[in-house]
């Protein structure tokens, strides 16, 4: 009798932990996330491929994939969830897709139809150089990223 109490108590102490462990995590204290949405265009044309990044000055920044038409959705703990409310420095990537067929093993020749080309300058990859910053708001956000190809 006295081992099966002991054991009730080790469950009931391990389920109290547990319980308190997870309302500390569920507090609502994380950071505050919006939702947002845009339209990548390079020289006026809708950007048919990539990847638009957003960083916050701290915490976890928000990515999304670049559809044909230009339009991309970002996401920091899901795919689209939204990003962190507050000021971001904005990255675009983009390439051309890999050419079709079997992969060439031979690193000191590119495959057959040449390796992707990126489709963006590279400046908009680098945080420091993008030029591209955005604010967000609480609630709903959708932005306009307008890109040029003509090197500065």
């Amino acid at each position: 009798m006295l081992r099966f109490h002991h054991h009730r108590l080790a469950v009931l102490s391990c389920l109290t932990t547990a319980a308190l462990g997870l309302a500390a995590g569920c507090s609502g204290s994380g950071p505050s996330i919006a939702r947002v949405c845009g339209v990548v265009r390079l020289d006026g044309k809708p950007l048919s491929s990539g990847r638009v990044t957003f960083w916050p000055t701290s915490g976890r920044s928000a990515s999304g994939w670049i559809e044909e038409d230009g339009r991309f959705t970002l996401g920091t703990f899901t795919e689209t969830d939204g990003a962190t409310s507050g000021p971001h420095t904005v990255t675009v990537t983009a390439a051309s897709k890999a050419p079709p067929g079997p992969p060439d093993f031979d690193r000191d020749r590119p495959p057959s139809g040449g390796w992707p080309r990126p489709l963006v300058p590279p400046r908009y990859a680098n945080p420091d150089a993008s030029g591209l910053a955005f604010e967000v708001h609480p609630g709903k956000n959708a932005f306009e990223i307008e890109l040029t190809a003509k090197v500065e």
